[in-house]
């Protein structure tokens, strides 16, 4: 069914900033504001929109939604987030903001492989409620469309779980959601090397998306102490070839 916003305090249209692909030196007039606007959206998709009254056509045969002089805009995008974990590492903000490398947060007994072992220890009910939980957060604070990496299993089996309850409870949220999978996110200890895991971790992931159709793209963390780009260069084509 069409529906019909009115009332609205201001209409951010974006126009400009889509127009000129505009990213940099953004202001104010960029940002098509209509003040006093309404919107028309027909079968999901948005139609028309102005200032002013709406014609009668549309509010005739759309359902009336009044915005109460309310702000309206379109949906953020958060293009890199991890959902699923367990744990809380917030204090490594505030090492990163005094300096501290990753690889030194790790050497303190943070980082990945923390979230990594937090995870591990967490019963499915609860990373689901975790990922709900977080998803609903971002869609309050106004995020319609998000990438949802894994990257805390880095074994087989836990990376599969992952991907699996971030499918479940994804197929349950009015979000957007892209998924991929970074199972090359770090190396846990006893592989003596980022081509002994890929071997054994990462290639074995691959295969199960391509069965259950688990992700949308895969990626890897390249940065100095955990994958280099040589080194996943054969992982990246193998991924590409089952259409990643």
């Amino acid at each position: 069914m069409a529906k019909i916003f009115t009332d609205i305090a201001e209409l951010l249209t974006n126009d400009t900033l889509a127009r000129d692909c505009k990213i940099r030196e953004i202001t104010e007039d960029d940002l098509g504001i209509i003040r006093g606007g309404w919107l028309y959206v027909d079968n999901g998709k948005i139609a028309e929109f102005g200032d002013g009254q709406p014609p009668q056509e549309y509010l005739n045969k759309a359902e009336r939604i009044r915005c109460d002089n309310k702000l309206v805009m379109p949906g953020l995008i958060d293009s890199h987030t991890h959902p699923v974990f367990f744990g809380d590492r917030s204090k490594e903000f505030y090492m990163r903001l005094n300096g501290k490398t990753y690889g030194e947060i790790a050497l303190s007994g943070g980082g990945i492989k923390a979230s990594m072992k937090n995870t591990a220890r967490a019963s499915d009910g609860e990373l689901k409620s975790k990922i709900t939980s977080r998803l609903k957060t971002m869609l309050t604070h106004g995020v319609t469309s998000l990438e949802a990496k894994s990257g805390y299993g880095l074994t087989v089996e836990e990376e599969i779980r992952h991907l699996r309850l971030l499918r479940e409870v994804s197929r349950q949220n009015p979000q957007t959601i892209k998924t991929t999978c970074l199972t090359l996110h770090a190396i846990p200890d006893g592989y003596g090397c980022e081509k002994d895991y890929i071997a054994k971790v990462g290639i074995p992931v691959l295969d199960y998306l391509t069965h259950e159709k688990l992700a949308d793209y895969v990626d890897g963390f390249i940065e100095e102490g955990y994958f280099t780009a040589d080194g996943t260069r054969e992982y990246f084509k193998l991924a590409r070839s089952k259409g990643f």
